[in-house]
């Protein structure tokens, strides 16, 4: 059995998913993707996850935030970090206090401050 930490990056940015996967497994995560709310909430649901990084906008404007809500009835306590080219309005747009996210970042984020990200809390 593996002992790597397990990340899942749901976004329906292809390029952005390929690049933190490439990123994250250069240091030794185990790296999984979803393009969308219902197959990332489907890995939730069968992967011990350690960390989830979550895009806001996907199908819907707030599939991200609904998803959020989901995953922390499948997978309580399990750490998810909205990261997402429109962060700043989703904190206006939506009563982020009620969601279970540790943090909402902008996109993009370096290599470094993405690892920093993960390692904070995975």
């Amino acid at each position: 059995m593996s002992d790597k930490k397990k990340v899942l990056i749901i976004d329906d940015d292809m390029d952005f998913r390929e690049t933190a996967k490439i990123v994250l497994e250069s240091v030794g995560y185990d790296v999984q993707e979803a393009e969308d709310a219902a197959s990332g909430l489907n890995i939730v649901k069968t992967t011990n996850l350690n960390f989830i990084l979550l895009d806001v906008m996907m199908e819907e404007v707030d599939s991200g935030v609904k998803v959020a809500q989901d995953i922390a009835k499948a997978a309580p306590g399990t750490p998810i970090v909205i990261l997402s080219s429109f962060a700043d309005a989703a904190k206006q747009m939506f009563d982020t206090s009620v969601l279970p996210v540790k943090e909402y970042l902008q996109k993009p984020l370096k290599s470094d401050e993405l690892l920093a990200l993960v390692h904070k809390y995975a």
